[in-house]
């Protein structure tokens, strides 16, 4: 029977099925659809707060004078979507429902992908338009640049809004931050969060931080809230970051790391122990990064570099090759964007005067060694009291009073780019970036010469300039000045 059953269903239904008359009505009517929307930009940059006005056109298929502001008949959505790190999800926000908009943007300032949707009620079929959105604030871009008036901080902030740049003078006093103050500031540090960046500034007696995107503080930000167990650490005397959200902290010549993706939220242990001693070293106050996830640190008791790795799981740094060994005190390290990001340090002994250039790569997994240089005859080396690395070209500019010299180690050549005359640099700044896109884009070739004049009263006395870089060591051009801000101890774009 198995073998008859399913061929002679098959005929029972084929029988049933030819003997069924269709009825059904198949006459087709086109329906009124839309086909398409304009009047919407591909993009909006809009202040915190100011009305997005924007009336679409819509085009239908059939009605061309069906009464769009029907809300009875069509329903609307104005939708943005952010996706958020801290949630690890897209958020969703429906900000109106009307069929043009007059919105307040109240959005939290970023950039987001937003839709206006169009749904015809009758049949429930929609159609929506795509444009980008990108809400600011007189703060959300710029230059932090970071004062001593008379042995007191003041953070001022070149704003880069729209198409202008606005010096904002004390920029915390502006936002009504409500920060404590902090006395004879020494530095201007980017602090990364999984939630977003922050911004430290650190004193002789303390060093606190503000939100970077309201740039206020409140009691929990300052550094003791950012250990385990600080005891009776108030400061520090550098501080790193890259944009994984990698810290490094240099307090009392120890070195402290959190890694919040790793499970490491907060300062604990000090890892400025070899491997296989007992004691601590102590470590000069830089930390080189590059743009991998190892840590370059400078054991000051044996004159060398050597490497911490969080993804190692220990306390413990690294031995690197014997030709990391200095015997010089480390002067200057810092990182830059050359050659997938190359760190520079500046070694010396300034009695001897010897001075040297190493140049390095940290990595993933390892630190590659790029070479070491004799710098000794360079003009003033001696005296130099700034450093940064052009990006671009992988330059060292140093600065030694009120003049600006820029060297070429592949060459030996250095060359006097800006004399200032009675004007004293006090700072340089190459921005450091992993995206010059947009408006950031001039700066990744540019260096940012700070000086002031000590003849004038504290407090607007001093001066920023932004030079582009030429190759070959030709001369720098100015392209921007920036007059009122103090005696800048550092600067730090903020994005």
């Amino acid at each position: 029977m198995k073998n008859i059953f399913f061929p002679l269903m098959a005929c029972v239904l084929m029988v049933f099925t030819g003997c069924y008359k269709d009825k059904g009505n198949y006459s087709y009517h086109p329906i009124n659809e839309v086909t398409e929307i304009s009047n919407i930009d591909e993009g909006y940059v809009m202040l915190y707060g100011n009305t997005l006005s924007i009336k679409p056109a819509v085009r239908m298929s059939i009605d061309s004078n069906a009464n769009l502001a029907d809300t009875n008949k069509f329903g609307y959505q104005w939708i943005s979507y952010k996706y958020n790190v801290a949630v690890g999800d897209t958020i969703r926000t429906v900000f109106a429902t009307t069929p043009t908009l007059e919105w307040a943007a109240n959005l939290k300032p970023d950039t987001y992908t937003c839709f206006f949707k169009i749904t015809d009620k009758s049949t429930g079929l929609s159609q929506q338009k795509r444009f980008m959105l990108k809400i600011t604030t007189m703060i959300t871009n710029g230059l932090l640049i970071l004062n001593d008036v008379n042995g007191k901080a003041r953070l001022d902030m070149l704003s880069y809004l729209l198409t202008r740049d606005t010096l904002i003078d004390d920029v915390l006093k502006f936002t009504v931050a409500g920060m404590p103050e902090i006395t004879n500031p020494k530095a201007l540090r980017r602090y990364s969060t999984l939630t977003g960046d922050m911004t430290y500034i650190l004193g002789d007696k303390a060093a606190y931080k503000v939100d970077n995107l309201y740039m206020k503080w409140k009691s929990t930000y300052s550094l003791p809230y950012d250990f385990v167990n600080a005891g009776d650490i108030t400061t520090a005397e550098a501080m790193a970051s890259n944009e994984s959200s990698l810290n490094f902290c240099i307090s009392g010549g120890n070195v402290y790391f959190n890694f919040a993706p790793m499970g490491v939220p907060a300062f604990a242990l000090p890892v400025n122990r070899m491997k296989g001693a007992t004691g601590m070293f102590r470590a000069a106050p830089f930390v080189a990064m590059g743009t991998g996830m190892i840590g370059v640190l400078y054991n000051d008791d044996e004159k060398r570099f050597v490497a911490f790795n969080p993804y190692a799981r220990s306390s413990e740094s690294s031995d690197l090759p014997d030709n990391f060994t200095t015997g010089l005190d480390l002067i200057w390290m810092g990182d830059s964007r050359f050659l997938n990001g190359q760190s520079s340090a500046v070694v010396g002994d300034r009695k001897k005067g010897i001075y040297k250039l190493y140049k390095f790569g940290p990595d993933y997994g390892a630190v590659r060694y790029d070479g070491v240089y004799d710098i000794s005859g360079y003009p003033e080396i001696g005296n130099a009291t700034s450093f940064a690395i052009s990006n671009t070209y992988g330059f060292l500019f140093y600065a030694a009073g009120g003049k600006l010299y820029e060297a070429d180690a592949a060459t030996g050549l250095a060359r006097l780019m800006v004399d200032l005359g009675n004007e004293k640099i006090t700072s340089l700044y190459i921005p450091n970036f992993y995206n010059f896109s947009g408006p950031l884009a001039d700066l990744e070739n540019c260096v940012m010469v700070a000086s002031y004049n000590p003849a004038k009263a504290a407090g607007s006395n001093g001066t920023i300039r932004q030079y582009w870089i030429e190759s070959r060591l030709d001369p720098l051009i100015l392209v921007r000045t920036i007059e009122g801000v103090g005696k800048v101890v550092e600067m730090l774009y903020k994005k």
